[in-house]
Parts: C-alpha cells; structure tokens; sequence
C-alpha cells in the first residue's frame, strides 16, 4: 500500500497544530530589536546564534513559569 492507493488514508485531513504541537514542536525564527547598553551589545555580539538561542529559550522557559 502507498500514499497514491485510495483506500490510504488521508493523514493531512483534520489534523490542527494543536495536534502537530504534542508530538512536534515547529521551529520559527523571529528578529528581536532591543535597546541595550553598548556593554551588553557587544557581548551579545561575540556569542553564536545557538548561544543566543538556548539562552533565550531558558529564560523564556523561566520567565513563564514566573508568571
């Protein structure tokens, strides 16, 4: 049995990102503009875009657990 067959079933058919979120969490990029002191710019500056992101991601995580 294959995709094309008509008896498979349509897997795409009602399914929300609700449902896509429980198994998958989609990855997006997002542009943050931000007013920092010059200090914090140029380290910021010198870390690697993964850097950046795992530790937005902690203090996002944190963050919301604060609230």
């Amino acid at each position: 049995m294959n995709e094309s067959n008509s008896s498979f079933p349509d897997i795409e058919e009602g399914i929300t990102l609700e449902e896509i979120r429980k198994v998958e969490m989609p990855l997006e990029d997002i542009t943050l503009k931000l007013k920092l002191p010059i200090d914090k710019v140029e380290w910021l500056r010198k870390l690697k875009k993964k850097e950046v992101t795992d530790m937005m991601e902690e203090f996002l995580i944190y963050y919301r657990k604060k609230g």
